[in-house]
């Protein structure tokens, strides 16, 4: 597993080779993890109604401001195959650079980097769920590991050389642009660059030095990050969101615990390991051999950290590192978990898949540790379980992936019905009648939770593509395309919501009837 080979320092790395291995198996774990998604549109929850992305300014408000400028190079309607291609490449410059950060080139530890990025619940809920912003968040993820490693580059030279400093902070600045929580991805690496500069028992002078570069450069990166969204803010005025995912808040703790956010933010991080996702497997007598698994995935996370906690105590005993070098190892490793989840802590505990792609960095730190092993056979302790955990993930999307689709097509059949009885209703003129639905899919009784796929149920999936209010309408607009006045009623007057209460829902006899003159579908109380 080791490479044997003597690296030379560059510049600009151009290893052929290396570039060959990233390429091939960014395509492999790709297809194989995501391609049933690639080819199908699926359309649901957030990806169903971004259809057309038309919320540029929803997302200035949420500090992401060159989101709209993506968007002009790219299009804004959500072509799965495009949005794929643009991922699957800013995945393999990522694997490239992650490399050679890490100081890994062997053909089985770049592939190894491939599996880890693609493979992992982030990228999956994000195919799944969230298909507008997937390459999104691989160029997000790619400027966060690009920051890092030019500010690598800027530390590592003999004499100043500005340029590397000013290209990583404007790196991580594009990063939080685009979407902040790869920041953490920032912070991580920057920790187990340290982390491998302590192993290797580098003096006081320069691990000052590094470490105060990759403090004032994060944070001269947040206060750029933060002015430029302000001044855009301020010429295009647009406000500041405060509401779900809103940044108007972030900082502010006076209205609760700061240990207990604290807490909670470790808490997240080891629950997420304690409690892997895994796939759907046999039944037998009513036991899941789904457990298992989720115990294997535990028993793999717990040799993991093992791992690198015996390897880092090993190299500092081997290399007779001094009493300064232990103690700051003990401190970022102590503070990694904090580092890889920094923005639960700044959101004061929110927390969703889409926000933790940066604790697959413990998984990075194992297979560095791994390629700096002078004996294959320690490394099969992390490779094989690593392999585990990769082909655990792959199964699992393909089994989203399955149940989006079937979900999508039952959704789909049940509102084709509703659009029948809607145009069969007296009086009732294609696109000039109001119609208005009441509830929401996800309340309906009527649609069922998909029989033998209870149990796979990432963050974003619902019993129904269309999850909350505002997707029923995206359904009929995108995907059924008729010639339909939809509307909505006020609930809040009482002779409407009088006459809510005494309707039935869907398909009852009576559920599809006039108030007023909107016609109104009640789908769910």
């Amino acid at each position: 597993y080791r490479n044997n080979s003597i690296k030379t320092e560059r510049d600009f790395p151009m290893n052929k080779t290396q570039l060959k291995w990233s390429a091939l198996s960014v395509l492999f774990f790709s297809f194989i993890t995501h391609g049933y998604r690639f080819f199908n549109n699926m359309y649901s929850h957030d990806a169903l109604l971004m259809v057309y992305q038309g919320d540029f300014a929803w997302q200035i408000a949420l500090g992401r401001f060159l989101q709209p400028l993506l968007l002009f190079f790219r299009g804004s309607l959500c072509n799965p195959w495009l949005i794929s291609f643009c991922a699957v490449f800013w995945i393999f410059l990522s694997v490239y650079f992650l490399a050679e950060l890490l100081n890994i080139h062997h053909p089985a530890g770049i592939t190894l980097i491939s599996g880890i990025l693609i493979c992992n619940m982030t990228t999956i809920v994000a195919n799944a769920s969230y298909l507008p912003w997937v390459d999104f968040y691989a160029l997000s993820c790619f400027c966060a590991i690009f920051g890092i490693w030019c500010l690598k580059k800027g530390c590592a030279a003999s004499r100043a050389q500005g340029w590397w400093y000013a290209f990583g902070v404007f790196f991580l600045v594009f990063s939080m642009g685009i979407y902040q929580s790869y920041i953490c991805v920032a912070i991580g690496l920057a920790m187990i660059d340290i982390l491998a500069d302590l192993r290797q028992r580098e003096t006081f002078r320069n691990t000052l030095k590094k470490v105060l570069c990759y403090v004032f450069s994060l944070l001269a990166a947040a206060l750029l990050y933060y002015l430029a969204w302000k001044i855009l803010q301020n010429i295009l005025h647009i406000w500041t969101a405060d509401g779900y995912n809103g940044l108007a808040e972030v900082g502010d703790y006076s209205d609760t615990s700061l240990f207990a956010v604290l807490a909670n933010t470790y808490r997240q991080v080891f629950q997420y390991f304690w409690n892997p996702d895994t796939f759907k497997s046999l039944v037998y007598r009513n036991y899941s051999f789904m457990n298992i698994w989720q115990i294997i995935l535990r028993f793999v996370n717990l040799m993991i950290f093992a791992f690198v906690l015996v390897q880092i105590i090993r190299a500092n005993i081997r290399q007779k590192s001094l009493w300064w070098q232990d103690l700051l190892q003990a401190v970022i490793l102590l503070l990694f978990p904090f580092g890889i989840n920094f923005v639960s802590f700044i959101s004061k505990g929110m927390e969703q898949p889409l926000m933790i792609f940066a604790f697959s960095l413990v998984y990075l730190l194992a297979l560095q540790l791994c390629a700096s092993l002078r004996r294959a056979m320690p490394a099969l302790f992390v490779v094989i379980p690593l392999g585990l955990l990769l082909w655990s993930n792959v199964v699992y999307a393909n089994q989203v992936y399955l149940k989006k689709e079937l979900q999508a097509e039952a959704t789909q059949a049940m509102l084709s019905r509703i659009v029948v009885s809607v145009e069969s209703t007296e009086n009732y003129v294609a696109g000039e009648t109001p119609v208005a639905f009441s509830g929401n899919f996800q309340a309906s009784d009527y649609l069922q939770e998909l029989a033998d796929f209870e149990e796979i149920a990432p963050y974003g999936m619902g019993k129904s593509t269309a999850t909350y209010v505002g997707t029923d309408y995206a359904l009929l607009k995108y995907l059924l395309n008729v010639n339909m006045n939809l509307t909505r009623i006020n609930t809040g007057e009482e002779e409407v919501k009088k006459q809510l209460d005494e309707m039935p829902c869907y398909p009852a006899q009576g559920s599809i009837r006039y108030i007023g003159e909107t016609l109104v579908v009640k789908i769910a109380d």
